[in-house]
């Protein structure tokens, strides 16, 4: 028994130390979304510190939409193309600890 207890290591302990918070960030990319971009804002929780939309150039009301649903929101332009380099924008302007 003393062999294998020596063997077996305690898992590390990732949790945040007691009195410290961790940032939340979320990225939400869109293009044209004006219809649906007032239902995904009502669906964010408490958690979520720092909101990101990052526009894909929409020809709509989408970031005006957004804007007037959330005014604590953070709107990126997205400079290429595709949800790829959207998420890719979304993450560089992200300062929260957790995306």
């Amino acid at each position: 028994m003393i062999g294998i207890a020596r063997s077996v290591r305690a898992a590390p302990d990732h949790r945040t130390p007691a009195g410290s918070t961790m940032i939340v960030s979320l990225v939400i990319p869109v293009r044209n979304e004006a219809r649906n971009v007032a239902w995904v804002l009502e669906q964010i929780t408490d958690e979520v510190d720092e909101i990101i939309l990052v526009d894909g150039n929409s020809t709509d009301a989408t970031v005006i939409t957004a804007r007037s649903y959330r005014p604590d929101i953070k709107v990126v332009s997205q400079q290429g193309t595709g949800k790829g380099d959207a998420l890719r924008a979304g993450f560089r302007a992200a300062t929260g600890d957790v995306v």
